[in-house]
Parts: C-alpha cells; structure tokens; sequence
C-alpha cells in the first residue's frame, strides 16, 4: 500500500511539472500602433478624465475560430484567448466612438444608449473581451463586443 502511494505521489509531481514547463510565453501588446489598428482587450476599467474617458485594459491574442465550437452552455466559442498579457494599458476613448454587439444588430437602440450599454457592459463583466479599432489622433473609435 505504501508504494501504491509513492507511486501516485511520483505521478502527480510529474504531472504538475509537465503543466508548468508548457506554460506559454509573455503575451504583449504590439507596441508600434498604427492608423486602424485593430486589438482585442480585455479586464478594461473606464477612468473619467476631465474632458474625456480613458480606457485601462490588458491586451489579448486571439484566433478566431472557422466552425463553432459549443461550450457546455451550448453558447458558439468563435474564438480561442490564446494569451491575456499581464501588463496594463491605456488609451483614450474617442469622443465619438461607436459601440456594438452581436445582440444589438437586432435591437433599435440610439448611438448614446450603445455607448451606456458599453459602459454597463464594463462595469458588470470585467472579462468581457472586446475588439477596437484606433483612429488617426490613436484614439479607440470602434468598439465590439466579441
């Protein structure tokens, strides 16, 4: 019985030390943005500045996926986090950005209730992943829900 128990002991430590050493690697964001870049974030908190909003975030890869996959809510998976970096960003919110998900393309619903929407969205589901896209002043302009 005692080498049963060692024996187990034995395969445990290996399979805890398997599952560390194919830890990936640091995930970070691309540092040279350009005009319409496009990024996925994602642990996004709003700060209201004086005059404006900015926007904290951890960035991630993604791959999207070309057939559903179902999770165990039966909900379609249309992408894989392949990695959530560990180092905060910012950026600053355009003035006029535009907000949308998959639920609202069939939803009558006013640009302004779009951006509260987005800010409930924030505020309520803090792993909520996103998709946004920078304009020229690289400002986040466009905003989805993914």
């Amino acid at each position: 019985m005692k080498k049963i128990y060692i024996l187990m002991l034995c395969m445990i430590t290996l399979s805890c030390k398997q599952k560390i050493d194919s830890k990936q690697e640091v995930c970070k964001c691309n540092s040279n943005l350009f005009s319409r870049y496009s990024l996925f974030i994602t642990n996004v908190v709003v700060i209201d500045a004086l005059d404006n909003y900015e926007l904290t975030y951890n960035c991630a890869s993604v791959n999207f996926n070309i057939k559903s996959i179902f999770n165990s809510k039966e909900n379609a998976e249309l992408f894989n986090i392949d990695c959530i970096s560990e180092e905060v960003n910012k950026l600053k919110l355009a003035k006029d950005f535009s907000y949308s998900t998959e639920e609202m393309k069939y939803m009558e619903i006013t640009v302004e209730g779009a951006r509260l929407d987005f800010f409930e969205e924030v505020k309520n589901n803090k792993k909520a992943m996103f998709m946004v896209r920078l304009n020229e002043k690289k400002e986040i302009d466009l905003i989805e829900k993914i």
